[in-house]
């Protein structure tokens, strides 16, 4: 088990890796910080040399996983592998079920055609409580 789990890491291993050494070592070398000038923005070189650390560390860092994550194999258009998703019928709705079976319910009408008619079932239409 332990060598599959090696193998698995050392396929993941890759030159870029080396570039996360440069945002460690360079703010070791301590000429850098020997000397006030120049100023950027009224700061000292060390103060302004902290931020530009930062800034050199999380692009390091960036650049590096960008090129080492791993990417998804080639997606396949939408019609190769698309699921369709079927809905539920909402609570009191009737399925037409010879339709379902052809994956055309969603266009079936309801059984009792109410929704077709208009009629609200209680024997009244939409049309009957409007003023003539």
């Amino acid at each position: 088990m332990a060598h599959q789990a090696d193998e698995g890491r050392a396929a993941q291993r890759s030159g870029w890796h080396w570039l996360l050494f440069v945002p460690v070592i360079v703010p070791l070398v301590t000429p850098f910080y020997n000397g006030t000038d120049p100023y950027f923005l009224g700061f000292p070189r060390f103060y302004w040399l902290q931020i530009a650390f930062i800034i050199l560390g999380v692009g390091t860092t960036t650049l590096v996983y960008q090129m080492t994550k791993t990417r998804p194999a080639a997606v396949a258009g939408p019609a190769s592998t698309a699921v369709p998703v079927q809905s539920s019928p909402a609570p009191g709705e009737t399925v037409d079920r010879a339709a379902a079976a052809d994956g055309d319910a969603g266009n079936a009408p309801a059984a009792d055609g109410d929704a077709a008619d208009g009629d609200a079932g209680d024997g009244t239409t939409a049309s009957d409580g409007e003023a003539s």
